[in-house]
């Protein structure tokens, strides 16, 4: 119902922004035709004179059954996706839930078709499970409220995840990932190595932790001496607690919102979050690299949702009020 209410309410704001256009439209030519008088009642019979057209009314209502009929529920599943998108919580399910038919798990997997390589072994499956408090202490995240987090991203989390990657080689063996080994494989040309979301967390959270990284230009802890002393004692334990929403804003730093990470993207930023190649972490260029990622996935949000009304508009709002009213409210627009 909040996706239905919502374009409703786009949809309404579109006719009214089209109504105020013509109704401005109206005026400037009242006001170039002040030598002539208009009577009352002339203006008044002449308002009354449309008769709707119900034949085009049937015809449109026909038309929106016929193409809504399978449009509307593709778009609204379309959109809940996207809000669940957008939460922050990719890939959670809360308890009682139902798991999607498209959801792989150790017992349905198939492995001849899964992208997955750490769906196969049953000792990864604790690994998978989604964390939304990782009981870590001190400060958030800096503006980690524009990566569209439904929890909390503390900066010791960040701290696990990003010490326990030394470089792209740690996340994956990239040549032996399952997409490598898909389709026809063409001499000189690297194959499609492709590390899913969920993949990536496994591996991190099964991986050695570093150290505590300092930051490049100070020389000193991340997050501070304090954080350090309070926390690394947690996040170096060998199966750590990690919530997922740390793990999702580091791989959304080269994924950019996608399913999936490339080799390449991951070295890009890597050279960016730690420029020195050693135990170091510049907190900054790390967050910036999150925020963009997640720009991305809101800037691909916005496009859906204009051309959800773009298409709604045109193909079954414009013909009825059209057909009601007899005013083309695109009229000022196209």
């Amino acid at each position: 119902m909040a996706i239905q209410s919502l374009f409703m309410i786009l949809s309404i704001m579109v006719v009214g922004e089209a109504f105020i256009a013509q109704t401005q439209t109206t005026t400037t030519t009242r006001t170039t035709t002040t030598t002539r008088m208009v009577d009352p009642a002339t203006a008044t019979e002449a308002a009354t004179e449309f008769i709707p057209d119900w034949g085009a009314i049937q015809q449109n209502g026909l038309i929106a059954l016929t193409l809504g009929g399978g449009l509307i529920p593709a778009t609204i599943a379309a959109n809940a996706g996207m809000i669940k998108t957008l939460s922050g919580r990719k890939g959670y399910v809360a308890e009682g839930e139902e798991l999607g038919p498209n959801v792989e798990t150790f017992e349905n997997y198939d492995p001849n078709n899964t992208f997955d390589p750490t769906m196969g072994d049953a000792k990864n499956i604790k690994y998978r499970e989604y964390v939304i408090d990782s009981g870590a202490t001190g400060p958030e995240l800096p503006s980690s409220n524009l990566l569209f987090a439904a929890d909390a991203i503390p900066v010791a989390d960040i701290v696990a995840v990003l010490g326990r990657i030394d470089n792209k080689d740690s996340l994956a063996d990239w040549r032996d990932l399952p997409s490598t080994k898909r389709g026809t494989v063409t001499p000189g040309v690297d194959p499609p190595m492709w590390l899913p979301r969920k993949a990536f967390k496994v591996q991190i959270r099964k991986n050695k932790f570093l150290g505590w990284p300092n930051d490049p230009t100070t020389g000193l802890p991340v997050g501070g001496d304090e954080l350090k002393r309070a926390e690394e004692r947690r996040v170096a334990k060998k199966d750590a607690l990690i919530g997922d929403a740390a793990l999702d804003a580091v791989f959304d730093s080269w994924a950019g919102g996608a399913s999936v990470a490339t080799p390449d993207k991951v070295e890009s930023t890597l050279s960016k979050i730690k420029p020195s190649g050693k135990n170091e972490v510049d907190l900054k260029a790390f967050t910036s690299a999150a925020v963009l990622g997640r720009a991305n996935t809101a800037f691909a949000a916005l496009t859906f949702v204009v051309i959800q009304i773009v298409a709604f508009g045109s193909l079954f709002v414009r013909p009825l009020i059209q057909s009601l009213t007899g005013t083309d409210i695109a009229s000022g627009y196209l």
